[in-house]
């Protein structure tokens, strides 16, 4: 009886004591912003920074006789993969660097590591994600008065050293110069290790890969391959990354079937466009209405191919349904004011010209036209936000 009560009175103690620990953690004040300490030659400071919606932690280390009106030589330091920022600290890298004159700013990547204090599930995680975290960083850093501008560098740790390395090249301009300690360049061999070599199933030297933004999927650019080396791919990816053959897909944009689209497009159009030239003419008994729409419709397809060309978007099959889509919501507009002009032109009073009565239809049908389009675009919109990549396209 008496070792019930003694366990009894052990485990009422101890659930006791688990939500003080939890509470103790919720609220550690070592990592709130602002949380200063002082060491050896050195003031540390938590200040958090930004990628998106998500939360870096990060630490500023600044030398002993610190003035926030001059400025000083900075230094990124990246952890390697596994680790956190405190393990930079416990190398005691950035009290070196302060020691020499630097302002050191030191942060965990997202999820990098077990220990990371900052936002994001491990298993969303890649080079990709702390390269996107590391430009972060940077920005945030050089908006910092203090800090000079001309010297700023990267130091990197491992997989952080891969990862300085690789933003550096995307950002030149802006790094002096980097330290990397047993950078891991080995990296690239591992892709070509666990990927498929896209170079020997397809025969493409030089293929590209493109993730894309807020999802997991991957697009694969190469030459135009024939129905042997597509199979191989699709059967390589399906048997080393076990993905869904039905969530593979292929578009074969050759510069010949490029042109064959565009002029499949342009011929479309002109059909569309003498088809409705016919239609409106008998419609409104005028010649004048149907060269006008006619007008106005090559004007809205011409404005969207001027786009596609000056923001070099490529030509895919879609394009042929974008420009018809344009011309039938363009017709539809132009409709519904020729319609009020031919009933005004009916009950028109004498002495009105004609350029009153149009002016006084388009103004009448105005407020009608604004929220048909902005239907219109917030429809566009949230399929643009919500929808897969080829809705986007």
């Amino acid at each position: 009886m008496k070792k019930v009560l003694v366990l009894i009175l052990a485990l009422v103690l101890c659930m006791g004591c688990l939500p003080m620990a939890f509470a103790e953690e919720a609220a550690d004040p070592t990592i709130e912003e602002g949380y200063t300490e002082a060491g050896d030659g050195f003031t540390s400071v938590v200040s958090w920074c930004k990628n998106g919606e998500l939360n870096i932690y990060g630490k500023f280390y600044y030398p002993e006789g610190f003035d926030a009106e001059k400025t000083y030589p900075t230094v990124i330091m990246s952890h390697g993969l596994g680790s956190a920022a405190q393990m930079v600290e416990r190398a005691k890298w950035p009290q070196a660097a302060v020691a020499d004159g630097f302002v050191v700013y030191a942060f965990d990547f997202c999820v990098g590591g077990r220990n990371s204090k900052s936002d994001r599930d491990f298993m969303d995680m890649s080079v990709l994600t702390e390269v996107s975290d590391l430009n972060a960083v940077m920005d945030f850093v050089k908006g910092q008065p203090y800090v000079d501008q001309g010297n700023l560098f990267l130091f990197g740790q491992s997989q952080g050293g891969f990862v300085s390395a690789f933003t550096a090249a995307q950002r030149p301009e802006e790094v002096k110069a980097m330290v990397l300690v047993y950078p891991a360049f080995c990296l690239v061999d591992d892709l070509h290790e666990y990927i498929p070599d896209l170079s020997e199933v397809t025969g493409d030297s030089n293929p590209q890969v493109q993730k894309v933004a807020g999802s997991s999927e991957v697009i694969f650019k190469t030459q135009e391959l024939d129905a042997e080396k597509s199979t191989a791919l699709a059967v390589a990816l399906e048997e080393q990354f076990q993905v869904n053959k039905d969530n593979i897909t292929s578009e074969t944009i050759s510069s010949t079937i490029s042109s064959e689209m565009k002029m499949a497009a342009f011929n479309a159009v002109i059909v569309a466009l003498v088809l409705m030239l016919i239609y409106i003419w008998f419609r409104f008994k005028d010649a004048r209405f149907g060269a006008s729409s006619v007008i106005c419709l090559a004007h809205d397809c011409l404005i969207v191919l001027a786009a596609y060309a000056l923001i070099r978007i490529s030509v895919g099959s879609t394009f042929i349904a974008c420009m018809l889509t344009i011309v039938g919501y363009s017709i539809n507009a132009t409709i519904v004011v020729f319609d009020r002009i031919r009933e005004n032109l009916a009950v028109r009073k004498s002495g009105t010209t004609l350029a009153d009565v149009v002016n006084t239809s388009v103004s009448q049908t105005l407020s009608r036209s604004i929220f048909t389009s902005l239907t219109t675009f917030f429809m566009v919109m949230a399929l643009y936000i919500f929808g897969v990549a080829s809705v986007k396209e």
